[in-house]
């Protein structure tokens, strides 16, 4: 080989391992080193003796100093953090020292400037389900709100549900292909756990339809992500503001179309500020309304309640609803998380006919289903018929092949 061609290989492979490239290309992001952060079970610590702290969100290692420093400084025990990357914060779960007390930890940490928030632990809890011995019911529900006829159109496909409530039983035959994904939150559990509240939630919205037996669901063609960020104590279904936090963080940061939280509780600014968040990226929400309570009260989530209301949450059949129970069986329920349920699967319905819906579009479209001027179809109750029709008057639907077969929705 020539002495110039020798020198002329050696320059191109040179320039071949010149630093950027042979380092990654420049579109690669760094890789992020997986944290281990602190985490304890939130269903054997009472949310009235902890206090949810927020700081900025800042390199993993400034964070974990930064929680012990917060610890020491102010004669506190860290019980858990965790980051919520979708509003650029870490929170700090803190429980206050036999020598110390609630108040004075408070005055202390809002007066710290390393501080973003310090509030007292706020707990949740799911509204209630009570069954019946009573089967002559049926689901009288989906007929009540035209879903069965709606499913001639559309039943959900392609729309991806966050449900966050308490475990969901993933080996129910109605459910065991609807999950798309099951995690805890509450930091309690090793595996899967199967609770009563969110396995009944989870099978109105999405119980298959099309093996012949049991229960539909709502939106039976829909997927959903089951997220437990509640655990169940006593048949209640208990939550807090950090185990919320971080289920409706992974349910943003997973782009679900629909979230669906039937509980309640008081108001808090780090769930408002994940909540208008996860509506500002387009995500509809949905949750159970006790009188004007916290989520349903904020302007960005659709409230549902019995079918009375209360004047601003929408009505949904509440009462007597069939639906799934653990241990592949079934039961009936009453609450307004069971209407909460049934707003959320008619929204996945509405989202597979115009997926670039956001919740303002799907709440003016149930709406106008239950207004007076939607007639006696409407009955006094929502009606997913003419819900359909007012989601496929819009220009950017009008042309799909879907709604073109909407004015013959809940006929013969």
């Amino acid at each position: 080989m020539s002495r110039l061609l020798r020198v002329f290989l050696g320059l191109v492979l040179l320039a071949a391992c010149a630093p950027p490239p042979c380092q990654g290309t420049s579109s690669q992001a760094p890789a992020v080193a997986k944290v281990d952060w602190l985490m304890a079970s939130s269903e054997r610590m009472p949310a009235k003796e902890l206090l949810l702290v927020t700081v900025d969100l800042t390199d993993p290692d400034e964070l974990q100093a930064l929680g012990r420093a917060l610890q020491d400084a102010h004669g506190l025990i860290l019980e858990a953090e965790w980051p919520l990357k979708t509003i650029g914060i870490h929170c700090l779960v803190f429980r206050v020292s036999a020598a110390g007390t609630m108040d004075a930890a408070l005055v202390q940490l809002r007066a710290d400037k390393r501080v973003r928030t310090a509030e007292p632990m706020r707990e949740y809890r799911t509204l209630a389900l009570n069954p019946t011995p009573d089967y002559t019911h049926l689901q009288t529900a989906l007929r009540d709100m035209a879903v069965l006829s709606g499913h001639r159109i559309m039943t959900g496909r392609g729309v991806l549900i966050g449900l966050v409530d308490t475990g969901v039983d993933t080996g129910h035959p109605e459910l065991s292909s609807q999950i798309k994904l099951w995690k805890d939150f509450t930091g309690g559990t090793a595996g899967e756990i199967a609770e009563r509240h969110g396995t009944a939630m989870a099978g109105i919205l999405v119980a298959r339809a099309e093996d012949g037996q049991g229960i539909t669901g709502v939106a039976p063609s829909a997927k959903i992500m089951a997220l437990r960020g509640c655990w169940e104590d006593n048949g209640l279904g208990r939550c807090t503001t950090f185990t919320l936090a971080r289920a409706i963080n992974f349910a943003i940061l997973k782009k679900v179309d629909v979230l669906n939280l039937s509980l309640t509780g008081p108001e808090d600014s780090v769930l408002r500020d994940l909540l208008e968040e996860a509506a500002k990226r387009g995500i509809v929400l949905v949750a159970a309304d006790d009188g004007g309570t916290f989520p349903a009260s904020m302007s960005a989530v659709i409230g549902v309640a019995s079918r009375s209301g209360n004047g601003v949450a929408l009505p949904a059949p509440s009462a007597d609803v069939l639906s799934t129970a653990t241990g592949d069986s079934y039961d009936f329920y009453s609450g307004s998380s069971v209407a909460s349920a049934h707003i959320a699967g008619i929204a996945a319905l509405l989202r597979e006919l115009r997926p670039g819906s956001d919740g303002a579009d799907i709440s003016a479209a149930l709406r106008r289903s239950t207004a007076p001027s939607a007639g006696p179809a409407s009955n006094g109750s929502l009606n997913t018929c003419i819900a359909i029709q007012v989601i496929c008057s819009h220009p950017d639907s009008s042309g799909r092949p879907s709604c073109a077969a909407a004015a013959r929705c809940g006929q013969g």
